[in-house]
């Protein structure tokens, strides 16, 4: 039997948690044994009862952590350290839905080989409802690491990663980083395989309060203000820099010629003019998209990336 471990991080999710974890419970097999570990941001509505209330009422084994409130970012960081002993490991967004297979299909492609793995899936963009606004493209993922850490668009929610890759990703975890999901993608391109399913498993909730979400077509004054105070506020040193210089650091051994080149650049970005024009001259950190394009430009210019 294949022990599975999915990690999430609530907070304030009270909305829509019951339905994830019901969606979680449906791909439960006689082969598979699924363990919930739920490290809760510190919420103040009924997250943590209503996970405590379903943990005696489902077949998974869900185990609940409340914590003070860090952030997404470090929360995700604290789930990784703090993982469970399993086979195989899940990302998961608590207002999402997974697909009753989900499991299933990344288990069937999951090697049993010992080298790190990373699986992904395609997934279905909705609104509050689940309505389907849009489905994701299949067998477009980008396995280059200066896609991966300026231009991803693999959202956490749906990866999966066997143990072996979570034991390189505990090798030294990082106090911070712009996004877990692109921590452990950068360090499964750099020290392992990245599979992509060409299925989509996950209803990817969109509802307006998520704490990050797919970029809309439509222009958001708000959130377009939003986030330009959140970037010239408190941070001062590139997060990007300091996980490049992470990167550098704990995996050197692993790392091809072309990849410590681009890390070096990185790493030195925000005191080095000729990294900073290395860095914005380079192709692959951009979506080709106006908007996401030129807010990539003024975070690096500024080192707010």
């Amino acid at each position: 039997m294949k022990k599975v471990c999915v990690l999430i991080s609530t907070y304030n999710g009270e909305k829509y948690i019951e339905e994830q974890l019901e969606s979680i419970n449906r791909n439960c097999s006689e082969n598979v044994f699924i363990q919930v570990y739920i490290r809760d941001d510190g919420s103040t509505d009924k997250t943590v009862e209503l996970v405590t209330k379903m943990s005696s009422t489902t077949e998974i084994d869900i185990k609940i952590c409340s914590e003070e409130n860090i952030g997404v970012q470090k929360s995700y960081l604290k789930l990784l350290k703090n993982a469970p002993e399993a086979d195989f490991y899940f990302l998961c967004d608590q207002d999402d839905m997974w697909c009753d297979n989900k499991v299933n299909e990344f288990l069937k492609i999951s090697s049993s080989c010992l080298k790190p793995e990373l699986i992904l899936s395609g997934f279905y963009l909705t609104d509050k409802d689940l309505n389907i606004t849009k489905e994701s493209e299949l067998n477009n993922f980008d396995n280059d690491l200066a896609k991966i850490m300026f231009a991803n668009s693999t959202p956490g929610c749906v990866i999966g990663f066997n143990k072996e890759l979570l034991e390189l990703l505990r090798i030294s975890i990082p106090r911070d980083v712009p996004m877990h999901d692109l921590y452990i993608l950068s360090v499964a391109h750099i020290c392992g395989n990245i599979i992509a399913i060409p299925k989509r498993m996950v209803y990817y909730r969109q509802h307006g309060d998520n704490t990050e979400g797919v970029q809309s077509k439509k222009i958001n004054i708000r959130r377009i203000i939003q986030k330009q105070k959140r970037m010239f506020s408190g941070k001062k040193t590139s997060q990007m820099s300091m996980l490049a210089f992470h990167l550098l650091e704990q995996y050197k051994e692993y790392l091809t010629p072309e990849d410590e080149r681009f890390l070096d650049v990185v790493s030195s970005y925000p005191y080095d003019v000729r990294s900073k024009v290395k860095l914005l001259t380079t192709p692959k950190i951009y979506r080709k998209n106006i908007r996401s394009d030129l807010l990539k430009i003024e975070t690096i210019v500024f080192n707010k990336i």
